[in-house]
């Protein structure tokens, strides 16, 4: 089975690229956004003739919520437009895409978890742009699974876990949003549920697959302030940092309000329907706070 990755220097690229290295069943194809440019029609097209590929794993996004305001085109190039070129392309080469969307394309006006059926209203130029790509594949493509993932965390670039870890390892205060409420996803265990689907492709049939999923963690819906206070209780087992976790309203940080105040997702259709028991976010947490500590 042929895959190729597109987007390779993303958190979830980066966790699926380090499994690979231990499992050498399938044949990966990594490319970063310059070789694999998606705006890029010719490009992208040369790559699927030499390869061929059965799944494209669609991890090339823009995601800076903040710039996405004033960077529309591009933002809307990459998170929308591109997407209607590559369903044509990989319908052509009878190729599933797995694409990756957001909790963003929700208003956060709901008080339980968002099922996937719940109407979607993004309040972000961002999330707009996700929802539209989801409708581009939804429309286009012969074979799809489009997972809506939140808050994303790895110990690989930037992302909230290792924003408040440095934090507390120079013993910086933690200034931590405490009025946007989700639940956290790990990246590895993303990369956990693709290579389930791999190793279960004769089950899951994975050349007839016209989905939406939400992929969350199992476990409690937190703040980003309940979050980062997690985080520094449990590495305070072993670490006695001194950082304070301040708590901080979105508004004051972003200096906008363009995030859903609540965009907890359900998970449950996707477990019933996979059969894949997601980890809680907590023990995730403590397996990224052991391996920190030994780097």
């Amino acid at each position: 089975m042929k895959i190729i990755v597109s987007g390779s220097e993303s958190q979830i690229a980066k966790c699926l690229q380090k499994d690979y290295k231990n499992n050498k069943n399938y044949e990966f194809f990594f490319f970063n956004k310059k070789s694999f440019d998606i705006s890029n029609y010719d490009l992208i097209k040369n790559k699927f003739d030499n390869i061929n590929p059965d799944i494209l794993l669609n991890c090339a996004a823009y995601t800076n919520v903040i710039q996405a305001e004033n960077n529309n085109d591009i933002c809307n190039n990459i998170n929308n437009i591109n997407l209607l070129y590559l369903s044509q392309l990989c319908n052509k080469y009878k190729t599933t895409i797995i694409h990756f969307s957001t909790d963003y394309v929700f208003d956060g006006k709901k008080k339980i978890k968002y099922n996937e059926s719940d109407n979607t209203n993004p309040l972000s130029f961002y999330g707009k742009t996700k929802l539209e790509g989801e409708k581009k594949i939804i429309n286009t493509s012969n074979n799809y699974l489009i997972l809506r993932v939140s808050w994303l965390f790895s110990e690989y670039k930037k992302n909230f876990f290792n924003f408040v870890m440095d934090k507390l390892f120079n013993n910086e205060d933690v200034y931590a949003v405490n009025d946007l409420f989700s639940i956290p996803t790990s990246s590895q265990e993303i990369s956990n549920f693709i290579f389930f689907l791999l190793k279960n492709e004769s089950n899951i049939n994975l050349k007839n697959l016209k989905n939406l999923y939400h992929f969350v963690n199992s476990g409690p819906i937190v703040s980003w302030y309940e979050l980062a206070l997690n985080i520094k209780n449990n590495l305070n087992t072993t670490v006695n940092s001194k950082s304070k976790i301040i708590p901080i309203s979105a508004f004051e940080f972003f200096k906008q309000n363009i995030r859903p105040k609540y965009s907890a997702m359900n998970n449950a259709e996707l477990i019933k329907k996979f059969n894949f028991q997601i980890e809680n976010w907590q023990l995730s947490i403590n397996s990224l706070i052991a391996n920190y500590k030994k780097k």
